[in-house]
């Protein structure tokens, strides 16, 4: 029996997979276990670094955390940019502006198997 999906994980789920689709370079933002630390990262024409927080029409709303402000103030230090997204409207949003930005940019995905953006 497999085991029922959090709502979160089923967003970090829907993020993955519509960044996929753009053939967007992604991955899972944590791979050291840093606390805090966002959720995904994707390569773009700058850095994204996303943190999902589940939003309020899913009944669990909830702040982010001292750490995951402390990254974020961190982050916005730089170049780069620092989403706090929490609900399917926000991911399709951004999704699509980080896809015409890497049109624009002429970013492409090198580790893709036989897609171009």
């Amino acid at each position: 029996m497999s085991k029922k999906k959090s709502e979160k994980q089923l967003l970090e789920d829907y993020l993955k997979e519509k960044l996929d689709k753009k053939n967007i370079f992604n991955f899972h933002g944590n791979p050291k276990n840093l606390k805090g630390f966002p959720d995904r990262v994707v390569f773009a024409e700058i850095v994204y670094y996303i943190e999902l927080k589940l939003g309020k029409e899913n009944e669990s709303y909830y702040e982010q955390t001292p750490m995951q402000n402390k990254w974020e103030k961190q982050i916005k230090q730089t170049p780069n940019k620092y989403l706090l997204l929490s609900n399917r409207e926000d991911i399709d949003r951004w999704a699509e502006i980080i896809y015409e930005n890497c049109l624009l940019n002429g970013i492409q995905n090198f580790f893709a198997h036989n897609k171009k953006i």
